[in-house]
């Protein structure tokens, strides 16, 4: 199982205000995509998208789906279409 490094990541960050600026910049120059991976994980916890996408995806239309969740979330193009098959199999919808 894969360490989740979020709750020591807070842990640091609010033991050390004073080096935020320096924390992060530093994990922008080493690891820009994990910034990238944890922005898209909280916009997609952030399921205020939902109601729509299951809206569209209930009235048959997938690619709709998929195109409105990455314009919400900002996912990629394979991040959001396996994001809407697990939505498609939590919620039985049926594509045509």
């Amino acid at each position: 199982m894969a360490r989740n490094y979020m709750k020591e990541a807070i842990d640091i960050l609010e033991s050390h205000p004073d080096k935020h600026h320096s924390i992060i910049t530093q994990i922008l120059k080493d690891r820009p995509s994990a910034i990238v991976k944890s922005y898209r994980l909280i916009e997609v916890q952030n399921v205020s998208w939902m109601p729509d996408v299951l809206r569209i995806m209930r009235a048959g239309h997938k690619i709709a789906a998929i195109k409105q969740l990455r314009a919400v979330t900002r996912m990629g193009l394979q991040e959001a279409k396996e994001e809407i098959e697990k939505l498609q199999d939590s919620y039985n919808i049926k594509f045509t």
